[in-house]
């Protein structure tokens, strides 16, 4: 497949790699012409904006910091939507329902599908494609695009809504908080229960 990814970092340049690894032509853009070099080594093409990468293919995917930066990529005036060939954008951020929901409305009015596609795992899960990949969106594009984020790791389905993907992150994010407490406390517990005993 001829792929576009934005977002060049600590997670977007692992997991750019593997759409490599796995014989695809890629697309790079970032802020940071620094950042894209390893891929450029491997012969991924730069693409100048968001907006003439989406001119040039029909799938980008985003991997971005902020929501500033990412409502500015799909929504701006240099942006994603305003692409001619761009047909499905794939959203990798932890961003929070809303704002793909917001992305998604625009993106709809121009003929362009949001897969909502959150990750979890680090940098060292996306350099070993053992992330756990959550997807929502229309299940043809999700489909469509299957074996291209399943080189990342695992993937569960939230539904057919773009957005779904973020609540079910946002609670594995809240589950994993809520064991690390847990797990901190029982040490405590225990360390004070030898300190006891000893004294």
């Amino acid at each position: 497949m001829k792929l576009g990814f934005i977002g060049i970092g600590n997670m977007g340049l692992p997991m750019a790699e593997k759409f490599l690894d796995d014989g695809h032509e890629l697309t790079v853009y970032d802020v940071r012409a620094e950042s894209m070099q390893p891929l450029f080594e491997r012969q991924a093409r730069p693409a100048a904006s968001p907006r003439e990468m989406a001119d040039q293919l029909e799938t980008v995917f985003v991997s971005l910091p902020t929501l500033e930066t990412l409502r500015d990529v799909c929504l701006g005036d240099d942006g994603l939507i305003q692409g001619s060939t761009i047909k499905t954008l794939v959203n990798t951020c932890t961003v929070g329902a809303p704002l793909v929901e917001e992305i998604a409305a625009a993106a709809e009015q121009r003929g362009i599908t949001i897969v909502d596609c959150p990750i979890s795992g680090g940098p060292p899960g996306a350099r070993a494609g053992t992330l756990s990949v959550m997807v929502s969106g229309d299940p043809e594009a999700i489909q469509t695009l299957m074996p291209v984020i399943s080189l990342w790791g695992p993937v569960t389905s939230a539904g057919a809504k773009p957005g779904l993907a973020q609540v079910l992150k946002l609670t594995n994010n809240i589950l994993s908080a809520v064991a690390f407490a847990a797990t901190s406390e029982a040490y405590v517990m225990g360390a004070k229960g030898v300190l006891f005993r000893r004294f």
